[in-house]
């Protein structure tokens, strides 16, 4: 019978506890440096889409020019674009990126129906799913919760703020 006090097997736990402490440890700070890299992605690429979105004013203040607006830059930035009033009423809201159809927008595909669309299951995520995203088959879209907020003049020196952010909320 083999005394489980020896020092082989003493030793052995001690090589085993330490590998999956240095395991633990590496693994943790791993999360926390990509969980840092896809955060600066992230407001990167939304400062970008802001850039692009303030470049491009809609033509029109009226709803339905603004909701059309707000679908078309979804569409153009993949984020969920929403356009605040300044008493803090939603004007438009695009929804969810993921829902946005450029057929529809764009007024395409009419002459053929039976032709496939260009809805956002055919465009790429710009920043992937994310360390975790990958596994989510909710209809939310699994996007973190980062928005970015920036004031802009309508028509007629209307201030609004435009919301965007990847998260369906």
């Amino acid at each position: 019978m083999i005394r489980m006090r020896s020092l082989r097997h003493q030793l052995a736990f001690t090589y085993a506890g330490i590998a999956l402490l240095t395991t633990v440890l590496l693994g943790g700070i791993l999360l926390l440096v990509l969980n840092g890299y896809y955060a600066r992605a992230e407001t990167a690429y939304l400062d970008a889409a802001a850039r692009r979105i303030t470049s491009e004013r809609p033509r029109s203040t009226d709803a339905a020019a603004l909701i059309t607006w707000a679908r078309l830059q979804a569409l153009a930035t993949q984020t969920r674009v929403r356009v605040i009033g300044a008493d803090g009423t939603v004007i438009a809201d695009s929804g969810s990126p993921r829902d946005v159809d450029a057929t529809e927008l764009l007024g395409e595909g009419q002459q053929n129906p039976g032709a496939p669309g260009h809805g956002r299951d055919r465009l790429p995520r710009p920043l992937g799913d994310g360390i975790f995203g990958a596994g989510s088959t909710s209809n939310d879209g699994g996007g973190s919760n980062r928005s970015l907020s920036f004031a802009v003049e309508m028509g007629g020196g209307t201030p609004v703020t435009v919301r965007l952010s990847d998260a369906p909320t």
